[in-house]
């Protein structure tokens, strides 16, 4: 075997390995050229971010050597201080630390822990002003863990500092508040409570922690959920009111009133809960004492306004538009147009007076109903004020005195009547005393004289005069109720006709006669001759009234029942009365001529046309039988006399 090939297979694959090693190591020295190359341009970029970095960083970067002094610093420092860069290397960084202890205790913490962070701590400024810091430092080591430099970063913290005070005085306020609410107040999240107040807790009976995480709508009653989750959970701002529900069971009223508000990053609602319970109370009491004001106001038989302070009316009772006529609707705004101009004076000056003295005020005067009439009122008037103490208007009472005002003018005109009778029947009895002797010595004279005697004629004269005297003394007696005269129950239908024919036949044609006699009206007691004397008496006044013009006379009877709101004299009882009228349509009477008529004696016909005793007869005829007579007339109008008689109701007699 020929070993020769294999010997020379040998060199070429020595000399094929050692080109093969020379190509292996010229490829390795070639890629580090290639990667060295690599890491410098990394190296170059890195720096130059880094440079980027460092010139625009908003917080102070800074490497320090073991023993504190300043090796590098950003350009920031001069943004964060009135230091210059320049000014700090090669200074120690220990020195710009405010408090020794601090530094002490930072430099023993990097040695411990190798870093620190978020270390706050004072810096000094160059003008010797102190700003709080944050530091971040980190200790360099080497590759064989020996320490070399230190390196770090800090920033100014002092508007974090005061912006997180802020937040937490903001915070602690926000909490005061909550908890210092009369009421109670809820800040949830789709319904769920995320936080609440102490007050909310004692309204009710929920501890807060119980109340934190529940579902709100478990704070009110069944049957206002649906109106709490559509209006107040929804969105809705207004007040609103509800029944709560307490812990226990309790429903009770409040008004809720919700607000859109931040909380914690998100967009909340917080809900005011006010318990209205005492309010409610107050508002039914308030209620239930307006209802009794209302109640007296419109119960008082006393018309009654209240006026604000621009004179117009804000209430009246229903006595007032019973008296008056007006509606509160019809004055809105408005001032009552009710003061007759003769009284306006007076009414200036008694509110002066109110509002001067500030003193209630009370005084007669008159005012005008909606159609005109003339009322008589006694006015008692006061001021309003509010709960200040301000003037805010006036309430007035009205109270209708006419009627009482006409049953004085007729108790006046009564008790005149009855001292004139008294007087009337002294002297009449007096003067009948006088009179007894002479008609007696006449009547014994003209018996013994010859009726041929020149003297009988004058002796009858004088005995015909005395009788007319007598007569007159008797109207005077009979005015004055001292004649006794015995009544009995009669219809007075026949005696009215009977005078009326009597009259008829003794007056002119140019006077009519008009009479409505009801058949059907009920029994009096009376004396006939009495009525008869009446109906003559006030027919012949009548006649005297028309007997220049002419005119009607006209006579009425008929039955009546009055009762008490419907009397019209004090001394009237209320019950069925027989109503004669007699009236004419004569020149009339002026009110004070009425006043008079009634006198004795007194009369407006010429001399030797009537003594003036036919009224006063008259009168005291009527109220010898316990009737009431009324004059109604004026100038130009009708004069009417009504005579009121009491009907026995129960006649046993024929």
């Amino acid at each position: 075997m020929d070993n020769s090939g294999g010997f020379y297979d040998f060199i070429y694959l020595l000399e094929y390995s050692y080109i093969g090693m020379i190509l292996v190591f010229t490829l390795f020295l070639t890629n580090k050229v290639i990667k060295a190359g690599e890491i410098k341009a990394a190296l170059r970029e890195s720096e130059s971010k880094f440079r980027q970095i460092y010139d625009n960083i908003v917080d102070v970067y800074y490497e320090a050597s073991l023993d504190g002094t300043i090796l590098e610093i950003s350009p920031s420092i001069e943004r964060n201080s009135h230091y210059k860069r320049e000014e700090l290397i090669g200074q120690l960084l220990y020195n710009i630390y405010t408090n020794p202890a601090d530094r002490d205790k930072l430099i023993e913490t990097i040695i411990n822990k190798g870093s620190v962070r978020d270390y706050e701590i004072n810096l000094s400024d160059k003008d010797g002003s102190q700003y709080l810091c944050s530091m971040n430092i980190e200790l360099i080591k080497d590759a064989k863990g020996n320490p070399i430099k230190i390196i770090g970063i800090f920033r100014d913290i002092a508007e974090r500092k005061k912006a997180e005070d802020a937040l937490r005085e903001s915070e602690a306020r926000f909490k005061a508040l909550l908890n210092a609410s009369f009421g109670g107040i809820t800040i949830h999240d789709k319904g769920i409570i995320l936080d609440c107040n102490q007050g909310l807790s004692e309204m009710t009976g929920y501890s807060v922690d119980e109340l934190i995480g529940m579902d709100s709508l478990l704070l009110f009653a069944e049957n206002s959920r649906p109106l709490v989750m559509n209006n107040i959970l929804s969105g809705y701002e207004k007040p609103h009111e509800a029944m709560g529900l307490r812990k226990n069971g309790e429903e009770f009223p409040l008004r809720l009133q919700a607000r859109n508000i931040p909380y914690k990053g998100k967009n909340v609602k917080a809900v005011e809960f006010r318990d209205i319970v005492e309010q409610k109370l107050a508002e039914e009491e308030l209620r239930s004492s307006e209802e009794r004001l209302k109640a007296i106001f419109n119960a008082s038989p006393d018309p009654i306004v209240v006026y604000n302070s621009q004179g117009h009316p804000e209430y009246m009772n229903v006595s007032f538009t019973k008296v008056f006529g007006w509606y509160l609707g019809e004055l809105k705004n408005k001032r009552i147009p009710f003061v007759p101009d003769d009284q306006k004076e007076i009414t200036k000056s008694k509110i002066k007076e109110i509002y001067r003295s500030g003193d209630p005020v009370r005084f007669e005067t008159k005012r005008l109903s909606k159609h005109g009439e003339v009322i008589e009122v006694l006015l008692s008037a006061a001021m309003l004020k509010d709960v200040k103490g301000i003037n805010n208007g006036l309430v007035v009472d009205l109270k209708d005195i006419t009627k009482t005002k006409k049953l004085e003018t007729q108790l006046q005109q009564a008790q005149k009547m009855e001292a004139i009778g008294t007087l009337a029947g002294g002297i009449a009895h007096d003067f009948n005393n006088s009179l007894f002797p002479i008609m007696g010595y006449t009547e014994m004279l003209l018996m013994d004289i010859p009726e041929d005697s020149p003297t009988y004629d004058k002796l009858k004269k004088i005995y015909v005069g005395a009788n007319r005297a007598k007569e007159l003394v008797k109207q005077i007696l009979t005015f004055s109720r001292q004649e006794k005269t015995e009544f009995k129950l009669i219809k007075i239908q026949p005696i009215v006709k009977e005078a009326l024919k009597l009259i008829r036949s003794t007056i002119p044609t140019t006077i009519e006669i008009q009479q409505d006699i009801n058949p059907d009206c009920g029994l009096i007691k009376a004396d006939p001759t009495q009525i008869h004397q009446i109906v003559m008496n006030l027919a012949t006044n009548a006649y005297h009234a028309m007997e220049e013009t002419g005119g009607k006379l006209k006579v009425s009877l008929k039955e009546i029942e009055l009762r008490a709101f419907d009397l019209i004299n004090p001394d009237m009882t209320p019950g069925v009365y027989a109503c004669l009228t007699i009236a004419d349509t004569g020149v009339g009477m002026d009110k004070k001529l009425i006043a008079k008529i009634f006198d004795p004696f007194f009369t407006t016909k010429t001399i030797g046309k009537g003594t003036g005793m036919g009224l006063s007869v008259v009168h005291g005829i009527v109220k010898g039988m316990g009737g009431i007579i009324q004059v109604y007339s004026g100038p130009g109008k009708e004069t009417k006399f009504h005579i009121y008689f009491p009907v026995e109701q129960s006649p046993f007699q024929e």
